[in-house]
């Protein structure tokens, strides 16, 4: 029993190291897997935001071309009205004739 303890030492040792290695490669795994988890997510919201301000552009134009066509008919429309400014709904920003939401457009 005197001379086999060099071999198993050895072998105790490649063992650990073989289990340090796939623990550093699960953590290298699941580090990547949040991080690809958080740029999904930061440019899906991106696009969400894209998308929703795309329908409130279109939406704002519609009201443009309604007030000029009220405009020309001879419609009288209180300014008010269209820019948020008066009695409106909480005190919005007037931005280009629009109102924003007082704590503005995100």
């Amino acid at each position: 029993r005197g001379g086999g303890g060099g071999g198993r030492d050895a072998l105790l040792a490649a063992a650990a190291g073989d289990r340090r290695k796939r623990e550093m490669e699960r953590r290298r795994i699941a580090a990547a897997t949040s991080i690809q988890s958080f740029t999904r997510g930061r440019f899906a919201c991106g696009a969400a935001r894209a998308a929703q301000r795309r329908v409130l552009d279109g939406r704002l134009a519609q009201l443009d071309r309604l007030r000029t066509v009220l405009a020309a008919k001879g419609v009288a429309v209180a300014e008010a009205a269209f820019s948020g400014a008066g009695g409106g709904a909480g005190g919005g920003v007037v931005t280009g004739g629009w109102a924003a939401p007082a704590g503005g457009v995100r």
